[in-house]
């Protein structure tokens, strides 16, 4: 199947709204990932399960190539990224019986409230932050 077919077959599909700044500030790769992980727990409740009344978000590398084209090399060195920048977790944990990591947004940091700011604008979502 040709490019142009594959994009015009997934033109209903959804899209993610990627922030310029945090583009300029984590990278496109981490600025993709995180955005991924906000927008599945915030607006759309995708691959979330509640802990402790907490949200995490669930993805497997696998998942992570599939959707995003992303190999397991370069999506570890990512979430390494994420976490060591203070704004995400990652917890090693069975969802549906199968060891998957889990990821948790660290909502203190105003980066990540500037981007769920981004993305409620962009899905119409009234969710406050900060």
């Amino acid at each position: 199947m040709s490019n142009a077919k594959i994009i015009r077959s997934k033109i209903h599909q959804r899209f993610l709204t990627l922030d310029k700044e945090l583009i300029q500030e984590i990278g496109l790769t981490e600025t993709v990932v995180m955005t991924e992980i906000l927008d599945s727990i915030e607006v759309h409740n995708k691959n979330t399960v509640v802990i402790n009344n907490e949200k995490w978000f669930v993805k497997s590398y696998d998942d992570w190539k599939k959707e995003f084209r992303i190999t397991n090399y370069t999506i570890k060195q990512v979430i390494k990224n994420l976490e060591n920048l203070g704004l995400i977790e990652t917890k090693l944990m069975k969802f549906e019986g199968v060891p998957t990591i889990h990821y948790k947004i660290l909502w203190k940091k105003e980066v990540v409230k500037g981007v769920c700011k981004e993305i409620s604008k962009a899905y119409g979502y009234q969710k406050k932050y900060g």
